[in-house]
């Protein structure tokens, strides 16, 4: 897949909730909670995409590691 926001990122669902869940620390004011909320889901979250992205790599072997070296896992430039 290779439209919309898969073509820079591989997970843009999981992004998205990182977003929204620190957002929402932000929103009511506690910076704080957004800072944790925002490391505890996305440690979670490359652990679950590690997980993700071997089985890719057994399914669709070749097309998935082109994929995978033209795209970021999660955030562009970093991670």
């Amino acid at each position: 897949m290779r439209a919309g926001p898969y073509r820079w990122i591989r997970h843009p669902a999981y992004l998205g909730v990182i977003l929204c869940g620190s957002g929402l620390g932000l929103a009511i004011g506690a910076p704080l909670s957004a800072g944790v909320i925002a490391v505890l889901q996305f440690s979670t979250y490359a652990r679950r995409i590690g997980m993700e992205e071997k089985m890719l790599a057994e399914e669709f072997g070749a097309e998935h590691e082109a994929y995978r070296r033209s795209s970021w896992r999660l955030l562009p430039f970093v991670f």
